[in-house]
């Protein structure tokens, strides 16, 4: 008989297969549960502080003198860009 084929050697080399895949499947298992148990990857967002600023601070406007609606209306006649 060839010894590739001996029942002894056959059973003992499923057994070593067995073992193996038992050992496989069991550090999969392990690693699986370590992984959803473990912390999460992303830190946890923490909110900016809302900074509250005048816009004059960065962009100075200048003080301009608002003119009453008549005043703008002489104003764009004796420019010439009335109404005809």
């Amino acid at each position: 008989m060839l010894p590739s084929l001996d029942p002894v050697r056959v059973r003992d080399r499923n057994r070593r297969l067995a073992a193996a895949l038992a050992a496989s499947v069991a550090l999969h298992v392990a690693a699986v549960a370590a992984w959803t148990t473990a912390s999460p990857a992303v830190p946890e967002v923490v909110p900016l502080p809302i900074v509250e600023y005048d816009v004059r601070e960065i962009l100075p406007i200048p003080d301009v003198a608002v003119r009453p609606d008549a005043e703008m209306a002489e104003a764009a006649v004796s420019a010439g860009g009335g109404a005809p």
